[in-house]
């Protein structure tokens, strides 16, 4: 027998938040399918109100909920108890859409215990306007084992790849003024990334060949796409020549140049 709460009183609310796992189900205004998608991970779903609740979205493989908010706003999350007295909850009413870039987010964020940050989406926040409660007869008994960690170390992989990847395209953009730099021998003002780039290269560059050169004698060597020759003064003179692309480091020089 349905029973209709005008609230979410004590009781109903801890029970809402006992539960591991919720469905969301929403559809376009015309055409299109139902969607429904299940929700969990612990610290995920959270209830600001007797009648007002939010739940923390992760990217996933898709984006529908959010979709059919936009275009209509309807909305229900039901729950289940797979252990105890069999019910069902469903929460229907009008849901919003609160994006990770949003001003509010960072306060409605707070609510929420779930602790990665990495791959959050939205919040989705939804005023209640029916609450109500069904027997569950039918849905079976159900040992919570815990939470599938596979979305965190995905997302958590996924960024590290991205952050290596837009490093590597900085380190790029650095090697690439470096190598400018010198055939224009060193006259520019490099960029902080440069710079750094060439206290990196030189420092590998001068230990890999400056300790087995001999006075006058020079060496190649490739690193990360950048050719470097390290020259050493001939005798004890303090006199290198200069010419272009090299940089002059104690009794060392240092050519630079793309690498064949």
């Amino acid at each position: 027998m349905v029973k209709v709460h005008e609230r979410i009183g004590t009781r109903l609310h801890d029970w809402l938040l006992a539960q591991p796992v919720f469905v969301v189900a929403t559809a376009p205004g015309e055409g299109g399918h139902v969607n429904a998608s299940p929700k969990g991970m612990a610290g995920t779903f959270a209830i600001l109100d007797e009648t007002t609740v939010a739940y923390l979205d992760y990217t996933g493989s898709g984006a529908e909920t959010i979709a059919h908010l936009r275009d209509n706003g309807r909305i229900t999350l039901m729950f289940m108890a797979f252990e105890g007295p069999p019910t069902i909850v469903r929460l229907q009413g009008t849901g919003r859409v609160v994006m990770h870039d949003e001003p509010e987010f960072a306060d409605l964020r707070l609510l929420f215990s779930k602790p990665r940050e990495i791959g959050q989406r939205s919040i989705v926040v939804v005023t209640c306007d029916r609450i109500a409660d069904s027997c569950g007869y039918s849905v079976p008994l159900m040992d919570y084992v815990g939470d599938r960690d596979l979305l965190d170390r995905s997302q958590e992989r996924r960024h590290l790849l991205a952050r290596r990847a837009e490093a590597e395209k900085r380190a790029a953009a650095a090697r690439a003024e470096l190598v400018e730099a010198g055939a224009e021998g060193f006259t520019a003002r490099l960029s902080e990334p440069a710079l750094r780039e060439l206290q990196r290269v030189l420092t590998r560059a001068v230990a890999d060949l400056g300790p087995a050169l001999s006075p006058g004698a020079s060496g190649t060597v490739t690193l990360d796409g950048v050719r470097c020759t390290v020259a050493r003064a001939p005798g004890t003179s303090t006199s290198v020549p200069t010419h272009a692309g090299a940089l002059r480091v104690r009794d060392l020089t240092l050519t630079v140049e793309p690498a064949p």
